[in-house]
């Protein structure tokens, strides 16, 4: 179930992905037709270089969105 308004799981998906990717890991998602606008604010958070792909069959249907570098902590060697 996605919630009422379908987007659960790309809520827990933006929330928890970036745990499991390395530094500039890449996500790619299967979204439904006019969910682009919303999963991708959901992601730009955590993600940069977010796109909408065609699938196979050419409809917009992919999100790819890279994690994003985590900012070195204050007093840290760069």
């Amino acid at each position: 179930y996605g919630g009422t308004d379908g987007l659960d799981f790309y809520r827990r998906i933006a929330r928890e992905a970036p745990d499991y990717l390395h530094e500039r890991g890449r996500l790619i998602l299967e979204i439904g037709d006019g969910e682009w606008d919303a999963v991708s604010a959901l992601l730009a958070d955590g993600f940069e270089q977010i796109r909408l792909l065609n699938d196979l069959s050419g409809l917009p249907r992919v999100i790819s969105a890279v994690k994003k570098e985590e900012a070195p902590h204050a007093g840290s060697a760069v």
